[in-house]
């Protein structure tokens, strides 16, 4: 990223913005959940002064949850974006049985082909939260994580999007970055410390000239659940170099 700066770590400069257009709604935000996020990469982000837009897109009410949708935009200064994020957070409002929520839950593709595999510390939260800004105790701090819920501290989702997005880069494409959007979801926590697959499934390969959309995941294993579901569209020009 000479000059550039990675466009998955977007986080780093929009939430602060984007805390701001929350602070009206009358809902209990430590609550939040992050539940995905789509990335348009228009151009490279170049490493200079930066304008950087944040709106409360959408607001969707069910009995069972609330959707907030925001959407951040990143460029030079008097530029059009290079950058367009849309995030997602969701807040439950009912739950299921736990039976049923563990069957509903996406599953890494049988026929998936793995092509990364992370071995994650229980330090990872920590050193994420250090890269990024985002010290959500949950993610760190075992005790906090414990007092919502969960057993051991889990990772970021951003920092699994950010990962899957790297390790596209660097062994699916070669070491080149042309992936145009990726979108995804966030499907089940990732309890820290672990061992986790980078899986890819799709028609097309990356030396294909026409490439279609590339399903990413990242899971314990095929068939296993899955951390995180979501596709991968990218420029094909880059077919005939690697």
């Amino acid at each position: 990223y000479w000059g550039q700066l990675p466009p998955h770590l977007f986080s780093q400069w929009s939430y602060d913005l984007v805390a701001r257009t929350m602070e009206h709604l009358p809902y209990p935000m430590h609550a939040l959940l992050n539940g995905g996020c789509r990335l348009e990469m228009h151009r490279p982000l170049e490493a200079t002064e930066l304008q950087i837009e944040a709106r409360l897109e959408e607001i969707d009410e069910s009995p069972s949850r609330v959707r907030i949708h925001q959407i951040v935009e990143t460029g030079p200064v008097g530029a059009s974006p290079a950058l367009t994020a849309h995030m997602y957070f969701v807040l439950p409002r009912s739950s299921t049985e736990p039976g049923d929520r563990e069957r509903s839950r996406p599953r890494v593709r049988e026929d998936a082909h793995e092509i990364e595999r992370w071995s994650l510390s229980e330090d990872a939260g920590w050193n994420y939260a250090k890269l990024t800004g985002d010290f959500n105790p949950i993610h760190w701090c075992r005790p906090a994580a414990r007092a919502a819920g969960f057993d051991h501290t889990i990772l970021h989702g951003f920092s699994t999007m950010a990962r899957a997005m790297e390790g596209l880069n660097t062994t699916w494409f070669g070491g080149r970055t042309p992936i145009e959007v990726f979108d995804v979801r966030f499907t089940r926590p990732l309890a820290l410390p672990a061992d986790v697959g980078l899986y890819v499934t799709g028609a097309s390969g990356p030396d294909d000239d026409d490439p279609a959309p590339v399903e990413v995941a990242v899971g314990d294993g095929s068939g296993e659940p899955a951390y995180m579901i979501g596709e991968c569209q990218w420029d094909g020009s880059i077919a005939s170099e690697l």
